[in-house]
């Protein structure tokens, strides 16, 4: 048989007696790979211990460090939990922004009364249409003026509603056409709306990235302004 010759073949057994129990125990194996190379790495020794990993501590010092960071920002955020949701880092003049705001809801009320006037006022062929469109342009002013009212609260001051001085300090003005005469109405809206639209492109080119918060708020106020300028442009050519 081939595996019996080679079993007993006599340069087999030379080379089998050569290094019978002369094969080095393990860690001594290792011993030798790592004077060789310092990156192999080894069984853990009789007693069975590891060096500790340098990188792992200090990854848990970094994470502890990191806690008591948050920690210590949470505190002082509780601290000044009265002060309202305005930060140290506010970089404008918050009284100025109140006022721009109270200046925005001002403008948002006498759109609001100029549109709902002139919703309940219309009349004429296209009335139906034009004082639907009106109506709705009335609520989402006054959904405006709610909306800069909750900012001012959030910046801790009270919004000013006052009657006496919203005309004054209104950015556009409250005006009346015929009743029978939808095209006048519609241009002075769409006069109001584009006054309304540069003045709070200014405001939100001024807040830039001083008030995100401020600025998102407008952001968004602008846009349905926008669209008021588009519905009312489309109703002029009806």
């Amino acid at each position: 048989m081939i595996g019996a010759g080679r079993a007993h073949s006599p340069a087999g057994a030379e080379l089998s007696a050569a290094f019978v129990g002369r094969i080095p125990p393990i860690g001594w194996r290792c011993a030798a790979i790592q004077s060789s190379s310092r990156s192999a790495r080894c069984p853990p020794g009789p007693r069975g211990e590891h060096s500790p990993n340098p990188r792992r501590a200090e990854r848990a010092l970094m994470s502890d460090d990191f806690v008591l960071d948050v920690t210590k920002i949470r505190d002082e955020a509780r601290r000044k939990m009265e002060a309202g949701p305005v930060t140290d880092s506010y970089g404008l003049d918050k009284d100025r922004v109140i006022g721009i705001l109270n200046d925005v809801i001002a403008t948002e009320v006498v759109c609001w009364l100029r549109y709902t006037r002139h919703a309940i006022s219309a009349s004429g062929i296209d009335r139906a249409q034009v004082s639907s469109e009106f109506t709705e342009h009335a609520k989402e002013e006054m959904q405006h003026a709610l909306r800069a009212a909750e900012r001012v609260s959030q910046l801790g001051a009270d919004p000013d509603f006052d009657p006496a001085s919203l005309a004054q300090r209104a950015h556009t003005d409250y005006t009346t056409p015929p009743d029978n005469d939808l095209k006048a109405m519609l241009e002075h809206n769409l006069l109001a709306e584009r006054i309304v639209i540069a003045s709070y492109q200014e405001i939100i080119r001024w807040l830039g990235e001083h008030d995100p918060t401020t600025r998102r708020l407008m952001e968004s106020i602008l846009e349905e302004e926008e669209e008021h300028a588009d519905d009312l442009v489309d109703l002029i050519g009806i």
